[in-house]
């Protein structure tokens, strides 16, 4: 009883500093802070990434390949213009996430093998 009562208090641990994280970013002129649980996914079009979360979406005009250095492990480089959350990925098909709310984002073929090792590790490492 002992083990799972404390596994049961890692695992809240680990959500609680999961949720604690967050990001500074440079949004309309203005700073903004979002906490890396609530971002589902970064898009990169016309030199602007757009940042989308349960919410909105927000645009900045920093380069996606620099906000994926900043963006932590839980993210995953899937396309050249998309940064996913693996949080919030339902499944993986041929060559797409499917997102919890329904939404598809591509996986290119370069990055096909890498993303989807990612997740599954993501998955594992979630589990144990």
């Amino acid at each position: 009883r002992s083990a799972s009562v404390s596994w049961a208090r890692n695992v809240y641990k680990r959500q609680a500093q999961e949720d604690e994280k967050r990001v500074t970013i440079m949004c309309r002129n203005q700073q903004q802070i979002f906490y890396l649980n609530e971002i589902w996914y970064l898009e990169s079009s016309a030199h602007r990434t757009m940042i989308h979360t349960y919410e909105n979406v927000q645009v900045c005009h920093d380069k996606i390949s620099d906000m994926e250095e900043r963006m932590g492990e839980t993210f995953v480089r899937c396309h050249q213009s998309f940064l996913v959350n693996m949080k919030y990925i339902r499944r993986v098909e041929h060559d797409r996430f499917k997102l919890e709310n329904g939404e598809e984002i591509p996986i290119s073929k370069k990055r096909y093998m890498e993303a989807r090792t990612r997740y599954f590790q993501y998955l594992e490492d979630a589990a144990s």
